[in-house]
């Protein structure tokens, strides 16, 4: 794991991410952007919901980027990141299907679909969860592994 830091508080991000086929190498890891504000950068803020989704729903990175659908898990994960960068991290839907290759009108359906889900406890919980952890990534200053 890489642990994101502010002050005293440490995020664990998975470093053993598969991305076979997606834009970013194996063992991608979220890095705050050093050059601009986090909330700017839409593309860091989308991966950091993939990355979040991919560890929490046990799938491979890949298969949440991918441009082809997949099964039926790939695509729930892929509308939960889609939905995490949406509610948790603010990114308008139009910036979210550019990084997911998507069009707008698709993140809003996966943001739909996942908002009617929610209405299941245990998934309410983990989206709940996920959105924390997603909301205080995306404020620390700076990475630093242990």
């Amino acid at each position: 794991y890489i642990f994101l830091k502010k002050g005293k508080l440490l995020i664990p991000i998975p470093q053993s991410l598969s991305a076979d086929s997606a834009p970013y190498s194996p063992g991608t890891v979220f890095k705050p952007s050093k050059s601009r504000a986090f909330a700017q950068d839409t593309g860091e803020a989308c991966k950091l919901a993939a990355l979040l989704v991919a560890d929490a729903l046990q799938t491979n990175l890949s298969d949440i980027l991918a441009q082809t659908r997949g099964s039926q898990a790939h695509a729930h994960a892929r509308q939960a990141a889609m939905y995490l960068a949406h509610v948790a991290l603010g990114i308008s839907f139009t910036a979210i299907g550019k990084f997911f290759r998507r069009d707008h009108s698709t993140v809003a359906h996966g943001c739909r679909r996942v908002e009617d889900r929610r209405d299941d406890p245990t998934f309410d919980m983990l989206m709940a969860e996920l959105g924390l952890a997603a909301r205080i990534a995306a404020h620390l200053d700076h990475e630093v592994t242990a």
